[in-house]
This record gives structure tokens, sequence and C-alpha cells, in this order.
């Protein structure tokens, strides 16, 4: 089960912050002054005596529960039992199994909490670790493609000329089913917008899922959420890109630096039984990273009102080494 977001905080409190206080206020009094203190030096009783404004936090989260980035780490081929590289699984999980074993020792550098019989710094394991992109960031021109939106008005279209509307109610489709996006879809929606792909863009796709989650009931969202289920044969649907070659091909071909979207999975899920799903295809074969559940509304509505799809685009994930996966850290800067 992917765990969700669990956030602890931790007041502060020792019996030095009282003996932090009384020493404070003792010395401005030996300097004539009167201190300020809320709490009474003499007041050896109170709770409030062990507590001073400071917190600590605790965050214990799967890192793929919210926005994120799939690193290379993530999917490998299946069929061929290899990560992205040629690197096999099997190297993978030892490293993973080594990792768990030293998880809590302290005062061991993080590239040699792997096991250090079996993995150097630069072994391949090591290699497809999420602190490689952490070093560098993911960086440069981002172009948005609005494809909830333009079919929204494609769909409307055809409502205001007598044609029957097939589709969700409250948009072009259910971004909570298995629809896909085709490659046609991406191609008119750019044409629409108007956008040029340059080599080594950062491909951003807006396909409703945030907008269907944001208009949903409580109980819908308890049902979609990945924390209460694993993804993986866990029964959901969401709308995503197609799987098939010709979009995996098209991807390599305008070669875009990484892609994301608003949805879950990116691609239509789950994927089509004996295909190669599009997650193994990036990740295992293009080592192109994978951006799941970015909230694009407030891009979008920027770059409408700009009538501006293409901006600079930064991302700085976690410097975890080894990690399978990152919060993305994203922005974008027109």
């Amino acid at each position: 089960m992917r765990q969700g977001l669990q956030h602890t905080f931790i007041p502060s409190t020792a019996p030095r912050w009282k003996e932090h206080r009384q020493a404070v206020a003792e010395r401005h009094r030996q300097r004539g002054r009167n201190p300020v203190n809320a709490i009474s030096a003499e007041d050896t009783t109170s709770d409030d005596a062990q507590h001073a404004p400071c917190t600590d936090e605790v965050l214990t989260a799967n890192t793929q529960c919210s926005t994120h980035w799939d690193g290379l780490r993530h999917v490998g081929h299946t069929s061929l039992n290899v990560f992205y590289g040629g690197v096999p699984r099997a190297e993978i999980h030892d490293a993973a199994k080594a990792h768990n074993a030293h998880a809590h020792t302290s005062g061991v550098p993080p590239q040699r909490l792997h096991n250090p019989n079996l993995e150097s710094p630069s072994s391949p394991a090591l290699k497809l670790g999420m602190q490689n992109w952490a070093t560098h960031g993911i960086s440069g021109r981002g172009v948005l493609l609005d494809v909830w939106g333009y079919l929204s008005r494609k769909d409307l279209d055809r409502q205001r000329r007598g044609h029957h509307k097939v589709g969700y109610r409250f948009g072009p489709y259910d971004p909570c089913s298995t629809h896909t996006i085709t490659l046609d879809d991406l191609k008119e929606t750019a044409a629409a917008q108007g956008v040029r792909f340059r080599q080594g863009d950062i491909l951003l796709i807006r396909m409703g899922f945030t907008t269907r989650y944001y208009n949903s009931k409580p109980s819908e969202r308890t049902k979609w959420s990945i924390s209460n289920a694993a993804l993986h044969g866990s029964g959901h649907k969401f709308a995503g890109i197609e799987s098939l070659h010709r979009m995996a091909a098209w991807l390599w071909d305008q070669h875009f630096a990484a892609i994301a979207s608003d949805s879950p999975t990116l691609e239509s899920w789950p994927p089509r039984q004996g295909f190669t799903s599009l997650h193994e295809q990036l990740l295992g074969f293009f080592g192109m990273p994978i951006g799941e559940m970015f909230d694009l509304e407030a891009l979008t509505e920027h770059c409408v009102k700009n009538k501006r799809w293409t901006f600079h685009f930064v991302s700085w994930p976690s410097n975890l080494y080894g990690g399978v996966a990152s919060p993305a850290n994203a922005a974008a800067y027109f």
C-alpha cells in the first residue's frame, strides 16, 4: 500500500528551556533591566516553563503520494527484467534490501548505506538514483498542452452545432476513467495553441484530473486516494495518453527532456493487457522523467490569460541517494 503523507509536529520541551529563560532573565536583572518574560522565572510548577517557541516536525510519506517525478529506479522493462541502461532487476532490488537493512545506521555516508560489497558509488544501480537529478535539477523550456481545455471547447462546439454530446457531464470525458488521449489529440491541441516544439522541451499535459478532483465530493476523494490502495492491481482507472508505439515514437522524435501531467498515471490506466506500458518505454528505454499529479490549474489560467503556452520550467528533485521518486518542487517563470 502507498502511504499518504503523515505530518507530525513536535513542540520542543525540555528543562533546558526553563533554565535558559531563568539565565537570560537574571542577566538582564544584573544590568538593571526589567526582563520581559511571559513565564515567571520563579514558576517551577507550570508545564509551560518546559516549552519554548521552537518546533520540529517529522514527514513520513511514499514519494509517489502527491506531485512527484518517477525516477529510473521506479519502473524498468518487465519483459526484459531490467531497468534503464540494462541494469538487471536483481541488482536494483538487492541494493534496496541492503539499504533497508542499514537504513537506521548513523555516521555512514549515504552512498555506503547500500551493500558496500556489492556496490560502489559509481555502480550502475546507484547511477539510477534520484540524487543524480538533484545535482543539476530539471530545467528548461516548458510547454503546456491544455488537452482538457481544448477538448472541452471542441465538445461545446459540437453541442452548439446540434450534435449529440458524448462524454462526461463536467467535460469531454471523465478523468477517472480509462479514457485514452490519442496522439492526434495532442497534435490538435498543439496546433490550436500555436505551439512549436523544440529539442529539450519539458512537456506538461493538462488532462483534467485536478479539475475533477477539486470538484468532487470527499467520499470520492477517499475512493481515489492512492494512499488507500496500491495503484497496480487496485482497480483504479485514470484517463491518460495512449501507450501505443506511435505515442512513444512521437515523444522520442520530439526530443522531450521530460514529460508530466496532472494525471496520477500519465498514461491511460490500467494499461492494455499484453502491451508494453508507457512507463516501461519512457523510464526503462528512454530514461525520460515522468511527472504525475502536477497541479496545472493556475498555470493554465495564466497561459490562457496571456495567450502564451511556453515558459521557463524549473524543478529540484530531492537529493535522496538511490531514490526511486521525488516531490517535484517545480515552478514556471514567464
